[in-house]
């Protein structure tokens, strides 16, 4: 019990306004620093989740326009399937053989042509179904709303986590300043004295 109350009033003392006689100004200064530091990364979490709110709402209104101009069609493969580069199963990780093959598909009787990703196994003449836009060109899939959540919230907590270790440096540097500072000081002092570094005063 002794040491967990320790512990607390330690990190008391350290406070800026402590009474501590053997506080430095540089121990008071870093401390208020840190006391700034830790309030601004807080009050940046509001921040962050503001704009998590505001990417989320970018990309539902996005995907509602990709909704309504993309649309899913059926293409027949012209050619079978050629199998490409797996890493994953290069490295034994496993995972589905991905091939490409070309596709042929017809909008408004207007015929495409394009080059897809597909099963390795697909042959000539397999239906697969593809997105197109309003010109009936090979389109990607428009974004859902879960795939437009969970980018708004990785967006949000890298907002927070940026300004997280940016506070973070930004306080081991002011702590590598304060020591460099205090070293320098404790120099002078024993050099005030007419003794080296590390050398006993008596």
């Amino acid at each position: 019990m002794a040491g967990e109350l320790t512990t607390p009033v330690r990190i008391w003392r350290l406070v800026p306004w402590s009474r501590n006689a053997l506080m430095r100004p540089s121990d008071r200064l870093e401390s208020v620093i840190f006391i700034v530091v830790v309030a601004v990364v807080l009050l940046l979490l509001p921040v962050a989740a503001a704009f998590g709110t505001a990417t989320y709402t970018r990309l539902r209104d996005q995907a509602r326009v990709e909704g309504a101009t993309r649309s899913e069609v059926s293409a027949v493969l012209v050619e079978d399937a050629v199998r490409v580069y797996n890493e994953d199963a290069v490295r034994g990780s496993g995972g589905p053989d991905v091939g490409q093959a070309r596709v042929h598909w017809s909008i408004r009787g207007i015929g495409h042509t394009h080059m897809i990703d597909a099963d390795s196994e697909a042959k000539a003449g397999d239906a697969v179904s593809i997105w197109v836009d309003t010109n009936g060109n090979l389109s990607a899939a428009p974004m859902t709303g879960g795939e437009s959540a969970v980018a708004a919230v990785i967006g949000a907590i890298a907002v927070w986590a940026t300004s997280i270790i940016a506070g973070v440096l930004f306080l081991l540097g002011v702590h590598w300043i304060a020591s460099k500072h205090c070293l320098a000081q404790w120099n002078r002092e024993w050099s005030g004295i007419g003794k080296a570094p590390g050398w006993p005063v008596s």
